[in-house]
């Protein structure tokens, strides 16, 4: 074959393989001018083609080495190679078949059977048994092809030849295949490796592995070239972690505007301001306050968050900008725990208020009324259980915690305990478990690295949540096909009555199980902690009821008997100060940047009410720290005595909370005389689990008066 001498030297770039090989002889055969440039480009040649020009004039650029056949043989060929597919096209289409054999089947499935059988650390014998398979079924194609047939494709070599011979000489390599199985494929090597064209392969082949020698990898150095890789890992690792912290303290230490609140001056990458804040110790943020302010800023974690225990400043923020703080933070965790705001807990902003109008003012203390007798029936329930345990050394929390169930769920669905059954005793034991476990304020939740490693956490919280969802859904789907819309039974009821979606109702009473069951659960077992470590005063809230009572037949305490009790009811007001059951609210976020007196809240500021340091700082209430009922006897506080926050969004059921706890924390201390086991106080903790005030489990004596 003669070609041009005009005809530029084509670029072949390539490494020692099938695929190279089968190009390089192509082009010895063809007889073009071509450089040959080693490079290390797996199994895929490239080729580069000065002598014709692409679109935009740069000379023509080919990959894969089946596409390079091709091209060279339509290009320089002349019919040769590959038939003509105008004056032969059986024959040129023939030739492609077993190209696109050589493309799609034979060398795949080599390569693979070479690699599991002799590169894999770990033999897996079904892959390899898989392609040995496939490539004895296609030796052996070409076994029958060639007893018919001198070449591949017929009675002349084509580039089927090529593509298929490099890659078929293999076959030596595989003990399992011999000679005897194949004859005809054995001297057709042998035949092929008479053609020049493969001759100077071979040389070049040869040339290119004494100045470039490759032998197959050692077990040491296939283990260093592991721990090569494993130590480049490493340190981007490395490098990627110290830029994050470098961003990180930046971020966290640089001032966002000049009117920005105070907050530590050295905040740390992850952790932020946690050095200098437990978040689990409400003391610290008094200690805090004291030193920043009353309104300051922190970061936990990665969070930026606004702690503010000025009352006026709380106002200003929960009251007056309500519309650039009512929604809850977009916190995975809290999304989590909350239905993805499909609730009244962590809603947002227009779904916070449908929600809320589905409750249709249920909670004022007139609509309440009604309730009265069931709440009374469900408080003698609760005391007969303490009369069942008189003189004996008990635990109250479990007790309370089904009195705050009971009272919720009469409301909501008109059902009592004995109607509940089994059924009822499993929703308590997975509202409880749900509410003492999940805490949004550990540690992984707040860093936004490890909250990533955690997802794990976000999809069990979620099936749990789920489980509570199709507990109460069992209750909506009943009332809804026994509606009757001009009388309804209870709150489920009116909401459907509202038109409120089954998503938002179920999980709104999903909400106000969560936080009306713990938070009076909390108070109830607080109550109690105070009357033990302070017998004085349950002695005077005695002294007081049973003035009250005792030229009545009616030994029992009644709600309408509130008025007559002022020193209970500063005892439950004190309590609630000393002890407020949720000590820093539940977060809000801030919408858009907004001046807030003399301060700057950016926006995505996670804003916390801090109840906790207001209704301990010296400058609101005289000797804080000292459990004193009769502060409230004079004065009720009220700018300043927040337990169940301010505003619009504040603690919907706090009326509801107030009377069931005033009737049985009334007849409690009528009926019973709660002392420690030693008689001495018990002692309290101030640490918070979660979103509420959680003491260290005790137990005390209900002594029967």
């Amino acid at each position: 074959m003669s070609t041009t001498t005009t005809l530029k030297p084509i670029k072949f770039y390539t490494l020692n393989t099938p695929n190279g090989a089968k190009v390089f002889i192509l082009l010895k055969l063809l007889e073009l001018p071509f450089e040959t440039i080693n490079i290390n480009i797996k199994k895929v040649p490239a080729l580069v083609d000065p002598n014709t020009t692409g679109e935009t004039g740069e000379p023509l650029t080919l990959w894969e080495s089946g596409n390079i056949l091709l091209y060279l043989a339509k290009t320089y060929g002349k019919g040769k190679l590959l038939p003509n597919v105008d004056t032969h096209p059986q024959a040129h289409y023939e030739v492609l078949n077993w190209v696109f054999l050589q493309m799609s089947g034979l060398g795949p499935n080599l390569g693979q059977y070479y690699h599991y059988n002799v590169f894999a650390t770990e033999k897996i014998e079904y892959s390899i048994k898989r392609h040995f398979t496939e490539v004895s079924r296609l030796f052996h194609l070409f076994e029958r092809q060639l007893s018919k047939h001198p070449f591949i494709a017929g009675h002349e070599l084509s580039i089927a030849d090529l593509a298929i011979y490099p890659w078929s000489k293999m076959i030596t390599l595989i003990p399992e295949l011999t000679q005897e199985q194949f004859p005809k494929l054995f001297e057709y090597h042998s035949r092929l490796a008479n053609l020049d064209a493969v001759k100077a392969y071979v040389q070049y082949y040869q040339e290119s592995q004494a100045a470039d020698p490759k032998k197959p990898f050692t077990e040491e150095e296939r283990k260093n070239s592991y721990l090569s890789r494993m130590n480049f890992l490493v340190n981007i690792i490395l490098i990627s972690f110290l830029v994050y912290c470098i961003l990180s303290f930046i971020k966290k230490n640089k001032l966002y505007s000049t009117f920005d609140p105070p907050m530590p001056k050295f905040n740390l990458p992850f952790i932020g301001s946690l050095l200098s804040l437990d978040p689990r110790d409400l003391t610290s943020y008094v200690k805090l306050s004291k030193k920043y302010g009353k309104v300051f800023a922190m970061w936990v974690g990665d969070n930026y968050v606004v702690n503010v225990s000025d009352p006026e400043y709380i106002k200003e923020i929960w009251v007056k900008n309500i519309d650039n703080f009512i929604d809850r933070p977009s916190i995975k965790v809290f999304g989590s725990l909350t239905g993805h705001g499909t609730g009244v807990l962590g809603s947002h902003s227009e779904n916070w208020y449908r929600n809320k109008e589905l409750l249709g003012g249920q909670f004022s203390n007139l609509k309440l009324k009604s309730y009265y007798p069931a709440i009374t029936n469900i408080c003698n329930e609760a005391i007969n259980k303490f009369i069942n345990h008189s003189n004996c050394l008990i635990n109250p929390k479990q007790i309370f915690r089904e009195y705050a169930m009971d009272v919720n769920t009469n409301l909501i669905l008109s059902l009592d305990q004995n109607q509940m059954g089994e059924e009822y005793k499993r929703m308590e034991h997975l509202f409880d478990q749900f509410l003492t476990i999940h805490n949004p304020v550990s540690i992984y939740y707040c860093i936004d690295l490890l909250s990533n490693l955690v997802q794990f956490k976000y999809s069990k919280i979620e099936k749990e949540r789920k489980v509570l969802f199709n507990y109460i859904k069992q209750f909506y789907d009943y009332q809804l096909s026994t509606l009757d819309s001009k009388n309804p039974r209870n709150l489920l009821d009116k909401m459907i009555l509202e038109g409120g979606s089954e998503i938002s109702i179920v999980n709104t009473i999903i909400d106000f199980y969560l936080g009306g069951v713990d938070t009076s659960g909390v108070f109830l077992t607080m109550f109690t902690l105070m009357a033990v470590n302070n017998p004085n005063v349950q002695e005077k809230v005695y002294n007081e009821l049973y003035q009250l009572k005792k030229n009545d037949g009616d030994v029992k305490i009644t709600i309408s008997d509130r008025q007559n009790t002022p020193y209970l009811n500063a005892v439950i007001k004190e309590t609630l100060r000393i002890l407020p059951p949720a000590p820093l609210s539940l977060p809000r976020q801030c919408k858009q940047d907004t001046m807030v007196g003399d301060y700057l809240i950016r926006k995505g500021a996670i804003m916390q009410q801090n109840v906790w340091a207001v209704h301990h700082d010296e400058c609101y209430y005289k000797d804080p720290e000292i459990f004193l009922p009769e502060r409230f006897l004079n004065d009720n506080h009220s700018s300043h005595f927040l337990p169940f926050g301010v505003g619009v969004r504040s603690c919907p059921g706090s009326n509801l909370s107030d009377i069931a706890s005033y009737l049985l924390c009334a007849n409690l201390l009528y009926g019973f005389k709660i002392r420690s086991v030693d008689g001495l106080p018990i002692h309290l903790d101030h640490s918070a689990v979660g979103i509420t005030l959680q003491p260290i489990p005790f137990k005390v004596i209900f002594e029967k008066r």
